[in-house]
């Protein structure tokens, strides 16, 4: 499998999640400089090898810890759970009457996948053009799954590992 490895240029994207974290957790510009200064300090540990994601969870500790605030996020991603939860009955009609329910349901997944409130902001998002596009394009690796199967026992679960990070990098800065 595939594992997604930072770059260069995410380390810049860094310090943009920084500060914008800082800003939702924090009226104070001086809470926000700290939160900057250290993600700064802690760019030169970073290991490249690793993926942004894993990467990126400093910046939230540190926002935490010098906020006050564990999950700054937690208002945006109640509004963003509830925007999802008024759009499932149309989504679950579109999986139904899908000529391939499965792959359907994948792409509605990779949709929700690309929605992330660390790299965009939350006026920038527009879930239903995220969703059209990832509908339209199909997947940079062929899935190849026992439908069959998979429909027979009807999993409440299915794992599916791909990188669908083309998309993502596309539809997010940084």
């Amino acid at each position: 499998m595939h594992e997604v490895k930072a770059t260069l240029d995410c380390l810049e994207c860094f310090l943009r999640q920084a500060l914008r974290a800082a800003r939702i957790a924090s009226d104070d510009p001086a809470v926000h400089r700290r939160i900057l200064d250290e993600t700064a300090r802690r760019i030169p540990e970073m290991d490249l090898a690793k993926s942004p994601a894993v990467l990126s969870q400093v910046i939230y500790e540190l926002t935490a810890l010098f906020s006050g605030r564990p999950d700054p996020y937690c208002e945006h991603k109640r509004a963003q759970n509830a925007l999802a939860l008024a759009l499932e009955p149309e989504l679950r009609r579109l999986v139904s009457e899908s000529a391939d329910p499965l792959d359907t349901a994948l792409h509605v997944a990779a949709a929700g996948n690309v929605i992330d409130l660390g790299t965009q902001h939350e006026d920038d998002i527009d879930v239903r053009a995220a969703l059209d596009a990832v509908l339209r394009e199909r997947f940079a690796v062929e899935l190849q799954v026992g439908s069959e199967s998979v429909q027979h026992r009807k999993p409440r679960v299915l794992a599916v590992a791909a990188d669908y990070s083309r998309h993502a990098r596309r539809a997010s800065p940084g």
